[in-house]
């Protein structure tokens, strides 16, 4: 899978089968994710679209020179992570609730040459933010999600951006309505399928 003109997504698993995908797309960064570690390839629709976003997002910091950093929250496979490390991102956090999602993150990490992504095993819904990030990515069921705002909003460093996916269109009204009330600025809305993700700001 093809991500803007930034990154090819492939399932490759082996030192060869990763330089073999280098080689057919030299132009590109490739972020490998073996189709047999059933947390995402980066496939599904929730997960492709805060892909887009997050290179878009980190376009302007990169041409500013800015160090920025990046949460995933519900990182799955660790891709939104990987992705983030290889957009140059200096200070790299994933967590799930699923520690086998957090061991096949850390290993998907090591896989693509990503060592500053770091991972642990958090529930969001207990979690007391003691850092703030520049991008922060919740790709999480939305109930999840309504639970978590307040904890989510304290989580964006000033002028930072928070993502949310894995809302489905007929949650989307409620869900953005409770991110509103806990300060979140809806500044875009991409529906894909089914599937709605939102990107915006937090007061």
């Amino acid at each position: 899978m093809k991500v803007r003109e930034t990154f090819v997504i492939c399932t490759a698993k082996t030192k060869a089968e990763i330089k073999q995908a280098r080689a057919k797309f030299p132009n590109r960064e490739i972020i490998a994710v073996p189709a047999d570690m059933a947390f995402g390839t980066g496939h599904h629709a929730t997960t492709a679209t805060v892909l887009r976003l997050l290179v878009d997002s980190a376009l302007p910091l990169q041409a500013a020179g800015k160090k920025w950093s990046m949460a995933d929250l519900g990182c799955g496979s660790g891709i939104l992570a990987i992705a983030a490390e290889k957009l140059g991102a200096t200070r790299v956090w994933g967590c799930d609730y699923d520690p086998a999602a957090v061991k096949i993150s850390q290993e998907n990490a090591e896989r693509n040459d990503t060592p500053k992504a770091r991972f642990s095993r958090i529930d969001v819904l207990k979690w007391e933010p003691k850092q703030k990030w520049d991008i922060v990515a919740a790709n999480i069921f939305f109930d999840v999600l309504e639970a978590a705002f307040p904890q989510l909003v304290r989580s964006v460093a000033p002028g930072g951006v928070l993502m949310l996916s894995g809302i489905l269109k007929s949650q989307a009204k409620d869900c953005l309505a409770a991110g509103k009330r806990a300060g979140f600025v809806v500044e875009k809305v991409v529906t894909k399928g089914k599937w709605v993700t939102a990107l915006g700001s937090v007061q």
